[in-house]
């Protein structure tokens, strides 16, 4: 919990901004809620003159930014290998891992078993289960 005092007075239509730096964001996407806004009576620090407990606020997504689309092949029907480059704005967490999905059914992806059709810098990928 964070306090901050108020002056002798406040007025009903005093808008107030307190800002808390140094505050760091979960490592993935989500709604934070559970934030509990209360003005409190000085002069009985348990009576709550007024509360607010539908505060949140949303944590977005990182962005895929310098995103590269290759393939070995444009020709219909023959088999090439597309290569992926791009860049997140986000640090990955350990044990995360990067989910491409392909547009059209009719793509023969490898499964959920290792395969040395995938590739990551080098190294061989496997889709998680």
């Amino acid at each position: 919990m964070v306090e901050f005092p108020l002056p002798d007075h406040v007025s009903p239509t005093n808008y107030f901004t307190y800002e808390l730096g140094y505050m760091q964001n979960p490592a993935y996407s989500q709604e934070l809620q559970g934030f509990d806004i209360q003005v409190l009576d000085s002069a009985s620090p348990d009576t709550v003159l007024y509360s607010n407990d539908e505060v949140s606020v949303q944590v977005k997504a990182g962005l895929i930014t310098d995103q590269d689309l290759h393939t070995e092949s444009d020709q219909v029907a023959a088999q090439t290998k597309f290569t992926f480059k791009f860049t997140v704005s986000n640090p990955v967490p350990a044990g995360g891992y990067i989910n491409i999905n392909f547009p059209l059914s009719n793509f023969e992806v490898p499964g959920s078993e290792r395969d040395s059709r995938l590739s990551v810098n080098g190294g061989l990928w496997f889709t998680p289960s």
